[in-house]
């Protein structure tokens, strides 16, 4: 990693005007190192919701992605401007800025500085209450205001997976699919489906995303392995559907998060714990018509639930994968593969070195373009990922590109096997 002490994320909260406490952590699933910043406006509402939104996030960090501490350069107390990671270029640099209503953002204020110019890696998000919308343009200066805010309605700590994709920790868009059966739950999983599809989420609904003529079940398999998550509506008669259950089994087998949404004491889905469920009573359904149209607070539950356990699922499964191929490599002997900046790995062989990226889905055109500019000869490159998922044709591009690129593809199903062969040397 290009950050001192193998940092991979930094983290600093302001304290007083351009004086921040720091954190630093290790042992994370992250693409490129990150240095993360929470100030504020000055007001006292904004302070208190700025710590209110740090203090979500580090928690959030230390239970879910379990990152190990490390002791910062800076002593844990750093200087707005006096970080020595604002000056690596593969590092990630994220102001998280919370505001009010009413305190504008001074153009001078200690902590801008840096994000002000023109450099890619410097990110902005102003982080407001939902009230302070209309007068957003009014409230931030020139430079600020060409960003794309986020808002929260009741707490600042809902805009947690805002912060976390900002800075690259978790994907910028979800990806979803939502499992149901269409005797049930109709109406409500296209209610679902318009109502996350709106939140920014990349979202999967037979209805709408198989189209006439198409091999419905090897498309719904690589849907499947596309999404993070599976979002499962666990209806009176969901258990009865063949077709639930094969997605439930694959969702399963890929290590996929799963969040059931229960309506009205319908059976339970077995191998799904109640704490990645949310329970739905009749009151929850408009006109009591359970499964029928869901009421606008139900909506709201399910899909800010959605993104949190989204996020959850897929930093673990990140984790997963990568500390199986680093035990995977050194049970066979293997030197312990090392992190690059760009999140690959390199395995160090006699007489031959590999890059290889774990990527959580079937592989595409950008992990090509990302191994493929830094595996240079005599480093060769390997993309592990599940490619027994993707439909015939697809496979067939993802080959020839591979062949193109001087690569080799991996399924995840045969990653023991991979790690064991670039220990070797022999892939």
């Amino acid at each position: 990693m290009p950050l001192q002490q193998d940092i991979q994320l930094i983290v600093q909260v302001e304290e007083s005007p351009g004086q921040f406490s720091c954190e630093a952590y290790s042992g994370l699933p992250l693409t490129n190192p990150v240095f993360l910043a929470f100030s504020h406006v000055g007001s006292a509402a904004a302070q208190a919701d700025m710590r209110r939104l740090a203090a979500a996030f580090l928690t959030e960090l230390w239970t879910v992605a379990a990152g190990r501490p490390v002791h910062p350069p800076c002593g844990r107390r750093a200087f707005a401007g006096g970080c020595h990671a604002l000056g690596e270029p593969d590092c990630q640099k994220v102001l998280v800025v919370v505001g009010d209503a009413v305190t504008p953002l001074s153009a001078t204020h200690p902590a801008l500085g840096p994000w002000l110019g023109a450099d890619p890696t410097f990110l902005i998000l102003p982080a407001l209450p939902e009230t302070a919308r209309t007068a957003f343009s009014s409230l931030v200066p020139a430079g600020v205001s060409r960003q794309n805010a986020a808002f929260w309605t009741r707490s600042a700590d809902e805009l947690l997976p805002a912060v976390f994709a900002t800075a690259g920790i978790t994907a910028a868009q979800p990806k979803i699919f939502i499992s149901y059966r269409q005797r049930d739950s109709a109406e409500a999983a296209v209610q679902l489906f318009d109502a996350l599809s709106h939140a920014r989420f990349d979202t999967f609904l037979d209805h709408f995303r198989i189209a006439p003529g198409v091999n419905f079940q090897s498309r719904l398999t690589q849907e499947l392995g596309d999404k993070s998550m599976v979002l499962v509506l666990e209806s009176e008669h969901l258990l009865q559907s063949e077709w639930v259950l094969y997605e439930i089994n694959v969702a399963k087998s890929c290590g996929l998060g799963l969040f059931a949404i229960n309506f009205a004491d319908a059976p339970k889905v077995p191998g799904i714990d109640d704490d990645i469920r949310l329970k739905l009573t009749a009151a929850d359904f408009v006109g009591g018509a359970v499964g029928g149209r869901l009421t606008d607070g139900a909506v709201a539950k399910v899909t800010t639930l959605a993104r949190t356990h989204h996020d959850r699922a897929l930093l673990r499964r990140r984790i997963a994968l990568e500390q199986s191929f680093d035990e995977a490599v050194q049970r066979a002997g293997g030197a312990p593969p090392v992190r690059q900046p760009n999140g690959a790995f390199r395995v160090a062989a006699p007489g031959k070195d590999y890059l290889a990226w774990l990527t959580t889905r079937p592989p595409e055109l950008p992990d090509f373009h990302l191994v493929h500019g830094a595996a240079a000869k005599p480093i060769a490159g390997v993309i592990i990922g599940l490619t027994s998922l993707m439909e015939p044709p697809r496979m067939v591009r993802n080959e020839w590109l591979a062949g193109l690129c001087d690569l080799k593809i991996v399924d995840e199903g045969r990653l023991v096997w991979a790690a064991a062969e670039m220990a070797r040397g022999a892939l």
